[in-house]
């Protein structure tokens, strides 16, 4: 059954602030890449480091719009020739 707010899910808006915190980790994440053009490290920014740990290892368990925003985050570390 549609609901009056599918289009907003099927958009992947956060639908709370622990999606909303994600994503915006996820955005942090992807603007440390395209301002020094490699990935966060112990050395370079240990909070973005830490947190990407946690998120590859709890990955399987996101049954919301987690997966998506990191799923998304995956694809585009990979265009760029980048391996977690």
């Amino acid at each position: 059954m549609k609901t009056a707010l599918q289009p907003f899910r099927d958009s992947h808006f956060p639908e709370n602030e622990t999606e909303e915190r994600f994503l915006e980790t996820c955005e942090q994440y992807r603007a440390h890449i395209e301002k020094v053009y490699e990935l966060p490290t112990r050395g370079s920014n240990t909070e973005l480091f830490d947190w990407m740990k946690r998120a590859k290892e709890n990955y399987n368990s996101y049954i919301d719009n987690r997966r998506y925003y990191l799923t998304e985050l995956f694809n585009y570390i990979h265009s760029l020739g980048f391996d977690l």
